[in-house]
């Protein structure tokens, strides 16, 4: 099997003639831009890794930023929890008093006697509905 050597590539014409550009880039007597005279503008290794690294850095600074104001309202959300556990204690420590209360043996014959279950000489009352 015979191997070709791979042939340079050059600037010439396929003829060995070389056409001149005028000073804006065109090729004398072409028609068209030689595109050879323009910059080359491309993504090169170099713009993709910072192209890469700049969308990584955007990321990971956008999920700490979502990590933190989710951090955030959890921490706001406990305090009004808080908040919200100690007005239940103050009701249940209120209810605990008034159970106390009812429990006595004087409120229970102050109730009886309402209900006109007191002694025989004892007059039955009651009270009015918004008393205190």
């Amino acid at each position: 099997m015979l191997r070709r050597t791979a042939t340079t590539p050059t600037d010439d014409a396929p003829g060995g003639a070389r056409e001149e550009l005028s000073g804006d880039g065109w090729a004398a007597g072409s028609g068209g831009p030689d595109l050879a005279a323009f910059p080359v503008v491309g993504i090169t290794r170099r713009r993709a890794a910072i192209l890469l690294g700049v969308l990584l850095a955007t990321w990971i600074v956008i999920v700490f930023a979502r990590q933190v104001g989710e951090a955030s309202a959890a921490a706001s959300m406990v305090d009004a929890m808080s908040a919200a556990n100690a007005v239940q204690h103050a009701a249940v420590a209120d209810l605990e008093r008034e159970v106390q209360r009812i429990q006595q043996g004087q409120f229970v014959l102050l109730q009886a006697r309402s209900y006109g279950l007191g002694g025989p000489r004892e007059t039955a009352f009651s009270l009015a509905p918004d008393a205190p």
